[in-house]
């Protein structure tokens, strides 16, 4: 996952599909690394499979617990950054662990400049939204 994770920072994202789909294979594809394949198919440019990914996690959250985090992950990947900012806010409200190292991801570093993404760290009491600043201070 790990690998994935630092193939995505590199932009090597054909590299990144297959180190999780590895991943996801060893691991019996729980919701939180589906979250992070769909970022990667995104990136890839396999949009379908990406939405594939998505829309199987929407189904399972009516049944399960589902990470919002995961589903964040697959809209960054999708380039959908209102549902991307939906799926965080309410990953902070489900108290989803995954958003705790939220400063410390790399790829992310894309988002840093939009406005939402101060007030997600405020959200997590990590700064007020004036000292978190336009790009997300922090980092």
């Amino acid at each position: 996952m790990m690998l994935g994770a630092w193939q995505l920072v590199a932009e090597q994202p054909e590299a990144a599909v297959a180190s999780l789909e590895h991943a996801c294979a060893l691991g019996g594809r729980p919701a939180w690394l589906l979250g992070w394949l769909g970022l990667a198919y995104g990136a890839a440019g396999r949009h379908e499979a990406a939405r594939v990914l998505l829309e199987d996690l929407q189904a399972q959250s009516a049944v399960r617990y589902v990470p919002p985090f995961a589903l964040a992950m697959i809209s960054l990947g999708l380039n959908d950054l209102d549902a991307m900012f939906e799926s965080m806010n309410r990953a902070i409200d489900a108290h989803d662990p995954f958003v705790i190292p939220l400063p410390g991801y790399p790829v992310l570093d894309r988002i840093r400049t939009d406005p939402r993404y101060s007030l997600l760290l405020a959200r997590l009491n990590l700064c007020s939204p004036e000292s978190c600043g336009p790009a997300g201070g922090l980092r």
